[in-house]
């Protein structure tokens, strides 16, 4: 499901499926998550929370790696985990879910010219809750139609153009002792 074939995601045939799975199977697992916990957290609470970590899970799956996915994944736990702590009602909840989203996906995971990075998560995020809007009902299927609606939506990130993998930050070498470093490479070609 990860995309470390592929540097650009611009074609993005491995994460552009991945996501299409991944919307699929959140959407099915949702069903028996609020069979489960519904009774004890309420329909609407229970789904909230399921957005919330089904977006940390769907950070960790669109990473262009492990070690990035599991890295940002942390991040947008604890943002979770602050969402739902500080979320007054269900769909502040579901509205910060999604904007976690937003900023882990363009801000950490991959990367456009601002603006457009911007404008792309903004009609993502709005785009999405209206499709899942549209289609969530009272049924669990509804609600099941709902969170697939959600990553449908998302799905077409990847298949923006002007958008790539963003590269691992290296840490800052002094360059004084880069310097040395080369010159001990020289020498011992020598």
């Amino acid at each position: 499901m990860h995309a470390t074939d592929s540097p650009d995601t611009g074609s993005g045939r491995a994460p552009l499926w991945g996501s299409l799975v991944f919307g699929a199977v959140a959407a099915l697992g949702s069903i028996p998550w609020t069979i489960a916990t519904g009774p004890f957290f309420g329909r609407a609470w229970t789904l909230a929370g399921y957005c919330l970590a089904a977006v940390v899970l769907y950070v960790v799956a669109i990473a262009p790696s492990w070690s990035r996915g599991i890295a940002i994944g942390t991040f947008a736990a604890l943002a979770g985990g602050a969402v739902a702590v500080l979320a007054t009602w269900p769909a502040e909840a579901i509205l910060g879910a999604a904007l976690i989203l937003s900023v882990a996906r363009s801000g950490f995971l991959y990367r456009a010219a601002p603006v457009r990075a911007l404008l792309l998560e903004a009609a993502l995020t709005i785009g999405g809750l209206l499709f899942a809007c549209a289609l969530a009902g009272p049924t669990l299927l509804g609600s099941a139609f709902a969170v697939w609606a959600f990553f449908l939506v998302q799905s077409l990130f990847f298949l923006a153009g002007g958008v790539a993998e963003r590269a691992p930050e290296e840490p800052a070498v002094d360059p004084f002792e880069r310097a040395r470093k080369q010159a001990v490479v020289l020498m011992e070609e020598l």
